[in-house]
């Protein structure tokens, strides 16, 4: 009988958790990525040991919410205008550390996250992506 009631108690425990995560994964799974090509490519000038150094990257943002993308393209203008500005002022050497890239690429989603909030309250992306990074 104890064997009975343990297995009942063990079957009744694992169903509501299960039930519980299926719900939880399925939310996640609605949930499709999409993305915002920030067309065209930015291009900044950096100095680096008195010369004059080149960075190019291809910004795409990543999103859950159809929303924030809108908002996005319609503060484009502002967007890359900060992010010039954001690309433009970074250390060279720094930036040929993977961690340096990185870090960048965490600074330009706060800078967007942190436009959006301004325009769009709960507006925000989860990521942004460099498609392509080129130094010289």
């Amino acid at each position: 009988m104890t064997m009975v009631v343990s297995a009942l108690m063990t079957w009744v425990l694992l169903s509501d958790y299960d039930s519980g995560t299926d719900e939880a994964l399925a939310s996640e799974a609605g949930q499709k990525a999409l993305y915002l090509d920030l067309s065209p490519a930015f291009l900044v000038t950096l100095n680096h040991l008195e010369r004059q150094r080149y960075m190019q990257v291809f910004v795409t943002a990543l999103a859950r919410d159809p929303k924030a993308l809108r908002v996005m393209e319609q503060h484009l203008p502002l967007i890359r205008h900060e992010l010039n500005l954001l690309f433009g002022g970074q250390d060279f050497e720094v930036l040929l550390t993977d961690e340096g890239k990185q870090a960048l690429r965490q600074e330009s989603k706060d800078l967007i996250n942190e436009l959006l909030r301004r325009e769009s309250p709960g507006a925000t992306i989860e990521q942004v992506l460099f498609t392509n990074f080129v130094m010289q």
